[in-house]
C-alpha cells in the first residue's frame, strides 16, 4: 500500500464575539498568522494553510470579462425573485443584468466585425 503522510491541520482556533451574540471561530493560518475561515491543502503539500497564505488565485480572477458577464446573466436567470421581494433588490438585480448584457453585447459586436 502507498505511504501515508501526516498533515497538520489546525494549530490554533480563536473565537470572535459576534454583534448579535454568540461566537464565530477562525483558524490561524500557519503561514500568515492571520485569521481565516478556510484552510486548504494544495497538491503535493503537507501543511494546511489559508488561500492567501498559499497565494492561490480564485478562479474568477482568471476569467475573461465576457465570461463573468455570461455567468452573471445565467445566475440571475436561475434566481426566482419573489413578487414580495424589496424593490431595491429587484432594481439591483435589473442593473446587474443590464451591465452584464452590455458587456456581452459589446463583445458580440466586436466579434461580428471579423465575420
Amino acid at each position: 500500500m502507498g505511504q501515508r503522510s501526516q498533515q497538520r491541520l489546525v494549530e490554533a482556533l480563536v473565537a470572535q464575539p459576534q454583534p448579535l451574540g454568540g461566537e464565530r471561530f477562525y483558524a490561524i493560518c500557519p503561514l500568515t498568522g492571520q485569521r481565516c475561515t478556510v484552510l486548504i491543502l494544495p497538491a503535493g503539500e503537507t501543511l494546511f494553510a489559508s488561500v492567501r497564505g498559499w497565494g492561490v488565485p480564485y478562479s474568477s480572477t482568471r476569467e475573461r470579462e465576457v465570461s463573468r458577464a455570461v455567468r452573471t446573466m445565467r445566475k440571475i436567470e436561475g434566481q426566482k425573485m419573489s413578487k414580495y421581494a424589496r424593490m431595491p433588490t429587484r432594481e439591483q438585480q435589473w442593473r446587474r443584468w443590464m451591465k452584464a448584457a452590455d458587456i456581452y453585447d459589446a463583445w458580440e459586436e466586436g466579434l461580428m466585425q471579423y465575420w
